[in-house]
């Protein structure tokens, strides 16, 4: 009879601990249903890179890999990446003062907004009240991102979003680049060491790989105090030249063969190239970008450039002006 009773103890907390799992679990499911089903009816503009359902996959992905896997995203956190730009169309710009104090109040109204939403479904969904409100100031970014871990995960899944998927709208666009440059510098600054590391391993056009090098450069700190050294301004003639020569050149395997080559005469140089930006497509599309620089007008961001390779690659790839020679 003991025995009979001490079972019969024993595995109530049990049942009754997997029964409240299995709740909570069908309460996320729901949630996530109920947050995928708002996204899907909203309609994608013709400047967005990426739909409401596309954008929140991406965060939502971006989340998992910062965190080293899905077992590792806290609840709260997987759903708010999932609803990080819920209906985030619905509070129109236009109905805000068009000016800096306006932005600021659209900004405010947006985050207001989506906070209630989210918490209204998660709400229906049934999850615990506490998930509810943590979640929901996490998507109104009402958590500091120097303080709260989840907070900047979450910041850092946007970042890589932005340029990952839609800073590649700007090679559509004409004009100076240096709009593209602040918004970089700007971004770069919000992001973990950690999300550095992989934007850096991130797929960029030569003009946007630019862009991405002077940004971040400067985010770092490693402009140049000092005129660098002035870089010759060739004849057009000679630019046309190495322009011609380069088209020739097979750049799918141009990097390829560079490494080998390099590797062959300084095995140790192995070690110091091993690492995704210093890939042996972003080879080809670096020498693309510099010689898309040679024009005499362009040379003085030709200069900040190199200097934010030479500054960049010694900082976090151990590289030196020598081994550029």
């Amino acid at each position: 009879g003991g025995y009979v009773f001490w079972r019969l103890v024993a595995g109530s907390p049990a049942k009754a601990a997997r029964e409240c799992a299995g709740a909570l679990a069908a309460a996320e499911r729901r949630a996530f249903a109920l947050v995928d089903a708002v996204h899907a009816r909203a309609p994608k503009r013709p400047e967005d890179a990426l739909d409401e359902t596309a954008h929140s996959q991406e965060i939502a992905r971006w989340v998992s890999e910062l965190r080293g896997g899905d077992a590792f995203v806290p609840t709260a956190l997987g759903l708010a990446a999932r609803a990080q730009q819920l209906e985030r169309h619905v509070v129109r710009r236009a109905d805000f003062p068009d000016s800096r104090e306006g932005q600021r109040e659209w900004r405010a109204a947006v985050k207001h907004w989506q906070r209630q939403r989210v918490m209204e479904l998660l709400t229906q969904a049934g999850l615990p009240s506490d998930v509810v409100r943590r979640a929901g100031r996490l998507v109104a970014k009402e958590c500091s991102a120097d303080e709260d871990p989840d907070a900047q995960t979450l910041q850092d899944a946007s970042c890589l979003v932005f340029l990952g998927s839609e800073l590649r709208q700007y090679d559509c666009r004409d004009g100076d680049d240096g709009k593209m440059v602040d918004v970089i510098q700007q971004t770069w600054r919000l992001m973990s060491s950690s999300a550095k590391a992989k934007a850096a391993a991130l797929e960029y056009s030569p003009r946007t790989l630019g862009a991405l090098l002077e940004g971040a450069a400067a985010a770092e700190g490693f402009e140049a105090t000092t005129s660098p050294m002035v870089s010759p301004r060739l004849p057009r003639e000679t630019v046309a030249l190495l322009r011609e020569s380069w088209a020739k050149v097979n750049e799918e395997k141009f990097g390829d063969e560079l490494y080998e080559r390099l590797y062959s005469e300084e095995p140790a140089l192995r070690s110091l190239f091993a690492y995704p930006a210093a890939r042996p497509s972003n080879l080809s599309k670096a020498i693309t970008m510099l010689l898309e620089l040679l024009d005499s007008e362009s040379v003085p961001r030709l200069e900040r450039i190199v200097h934010s390779i030479v500054a960049m690659g010694a900082e976090f790839g151990g590289l030196q002006t020598a081994h550029l020679a």
